[in-house]
């Protein structure tokens, strides 16, 4: 090992004491990732350039370019807990449907809703990275449960981004919450994707706020 090697050996090591003393470090963004993402590789990306770190659980895998820290043990919770003091943004990264309807009904029953929820109450930005879209609207079904859930946690002030998703080829699924995020940011057509589906608030929202939705 040269010298080289070494100095960079005992930087990481005195990073990881400052982490272990102090939380999670000064971070302003905190990522929570509950499991293993395929939409790795998209979370990172969108955590690029914000002073961010990762909190893991299970079976998640370190986010490349994104400091990672993993949460096992009630020391790691607290020292997560006690990381949101300073933090402006939380960021949940891919969750399944149970993690976020438990979000949604302010369920406890998942540290990392809990922490999330958190967050919400404590005004910070809040933001869902998901890694999946729903196909279909179908009252009754699973896809009915999910977009519940995404629109209950929308009501709640957080963002919803869709990991992997393409704006040139348009939405999969428009909402009334997409809609009027339109006509607040001035946008007066939303470009759908082929086989998208328009909830029937959404139509009314468009005709409402003179949003065109190109079907």
């Amino acid at each position: 090992m040269d010298e080289k090697q070494i100095k960079e050996l005992i930087k990481r090591i005195t990073l990881e004491v400052i982490r272990r003393l102090t939380g999670f470090g000064e971070y302003r963004t905190v990522a929570l990732v509950p499991f293993y993402s395929a939409y790795a590789a998209e979370a990172a990306e969108y955590l690029a350039g914000k002073s961010a770190c990762a909190a893991l659980f299970g079976d998640a895998e370190p986010l490349m370019g994104i400091d990672s820290r993993r949460v096992e043990t009630p020391e790691d919770k607290k020292a997560l807990l006690r990381s949101l003091r300073d933090a402006e943004e939380v960021v949940l990264v891919a969750p399944s449907l149970s993690l976020l309807t438990a979000v949604a009904q302010g369920d406890d029953s998942h540290f990392e809703a809990v922490v999330f929820e958190k967050a919400l109450l404590d005004g910070k930005k809040a933001t869902v990275l998901l890694d999946f879209q729903p196909p279909r609207f179908k009252r009754g079904t699973l896809y009915d449960k999910v977009i519940s859930a995404v629109d209950a946690v929308r009501d709640m002030g957080a963002d919803v981004v869709y990991l992997g998703a393409k704006p040139d080829e348009g939405y999969a699924l428009i909402t009334e919450f997409e809609v009027n995020e339109a006509a607040r940011r001035g946008i007066k057509r939303l470009k759908c994707a082929p086989g998208a589906i328009v909830t029937p608030l959404a139509r009314d929202a468009a005709a409402e706020k003179g949003v065109a939705i190109d079907i």
